[in-house]
């Protein structure tokens, strides 16, 4: 269940009331679009909050895009309109992938867009009161899987290579994804502790890494990664070193 971003505040002049909170939540931390079988994934929402909330659903392609502003995303959600759901009331979305010919993904390769989730509370009964109010977005990762890619996403993590690279007093490790899968690293270790940044691996992808001068030569990582239940896996592997030059 995840509140990534508030992306609007209404602020109103005068004495304030206590802000009223959206309370919509998520089942899931990302959503997976298997071309292989119904081209269909079902995401479940609920409103635990203490008032009826408004939702709005929608898939951008990576830009952080409002739904309002959507174009040339080959995903069609129903329901498509906006909902009131009361409290307590839960509400399935189907994302499919539906693309027309202008919207085609890579058949070679996974692809990662953004599914979106707007939750915006009720105004305050007392029109005369002053209100704080926060509309919720909510953001997961939405992978789409065309058939025809090979190998398993469970696999991936295992496959990257890890190289450390040198060019005069600068030094990064270098990781290449060979596979067809992108892979979230939610961290990555070198000897005595020392934590680099992590990200996201694009499938054929490569992340280079700055890392300070003065760190020992690492020849091994540890890396922590996300599968596809959002559980973090754990791996190490060998880092091969390249002459400096």
């Amino acid at each position: 269940m995840i509140r990534q971003s508030i992306i609007a505040a209404l602020l109103s002049f005068g004495v304030l009331s206590p802000p009223a909170m959206a309370g919509v939540t998520i089942e899931g931390t990302r959503v997976i679009v298997d071309g292989g079988k119904q081209r269909t994934a079902s995401i479940r929402v609920r409103n635990e909050g203490q008032a009826p909330a408004m939702v709005q659903i929608w898939v951008d392609a990576g830009d952080g895009s409002e739904a309002s502003e959507i174009d040339n995303v080959p995903f069609r959600i129903s329901p498509a309109d906006q909902r009131v759901l009361q409290v307590g009331a839960g509400q399935t979305f189907r994302v499919t992938y539906a693309p027309r010919p202008s919207e085609e993904l890579p058949t070679d390769r996974e692809s990662l867009l953004y599914f979106n989730l707007l939750d915006v509370p009720p105004a305050p009964d007392d029109a005369q009161q002053s209100t704080l109010q926060f509309a919720i977005r909510s953001r997961l990762k939405l992978f789409y899987r065309p058939t025809e890619i090979a190998g398993r996403p469970a696999e991936a993590a295992e496959m990257l290579e890890w190289t450390l690279r040198q060019e005069g007093k600068r030094q990064w490790l270098q990781i290449v994804n060979p596979s067809a899968f992108h892979i979230t690293l939610a961290s990555v270790t070198l000897a005595d502790e020392i934590e680099l940044p992590a990200s996201v691996i694009e499938p054929k992808g490569t992340l280079q890494v700055p890392i300070n001068p003065a760190t020992k030569r690492p020849t091994r990582v540890t890396f922590q990664w996300i599968d596809d239940y959002g559980a973090t896996r754990e791996h190490q592997s060998e880092v091969a070193v390249l002459p400096a030059h």
